[in-house]
């Protein structure tokens, strides 16, 4: 049997069409310039750490660097997720106390207590009255 799930029709994601009057011929998505935006630091401090700043082609520095870690970081899936979200969730699940397991048999409680008063009521054609505390009945004994 399939069961078809329509989640994804509602996560849009929103897109940079223009800066100004200038409009933008491939649009890219703002995580893929918020990606690119990281690259671009990570990259500068990388380079700065190990004293690599000297490297003379500005273009592979500064450009190609940061495309390659957003196409990485867009196009890549892991578990069905982008690697920045699963790296989230691992350390979500690292970070948890473990308490709830997913499909694991739920066992019975130890002790059964309840505190506080049970009645039956029960409603049948006849004549209606009440009893000793005062609740109507409907004809028939409390068995």
């Amino acid at each position: 049997m399939l069961v078809r799930a329509y989640d994804d029709l509602w996560k849009v994601e929103k897109r940079l069409y223009q800066i100004g009057d200038i409009p933008i011929k491939r649009a890219p998505l703002y995580s893929q310039i918020g990606f690119f935006i990281v690259g671009f630091v990570i990259t500068i401090g990388v380079l700065g750490i190990f004293g690599l700043n000297g490297l003379e082609n500005c273009l592979i520095k500064y450009v190609a660097i940061p495309a390659g870690f957003t196409i990485f970081m867009t196009k890549i899936k892991f578990d069905g997720k982008r690697p920045d979200l699963f790296l989230k969730s691992m350390v979500r699940f690292l970070l948890s106390s473990h308490l709830l397991c997913r499909y694991e048999v739920v066992g019975k409680p130890k002790q059964y207590g309840y505190e506080g008063a049970v009645m039956r009521i029960i409603k049948k054609r006849g004549r209606e009255k009440k009893n000793e505390k005062g609740v109507r009945e409907w004809g028939t004994r409390f068995q």
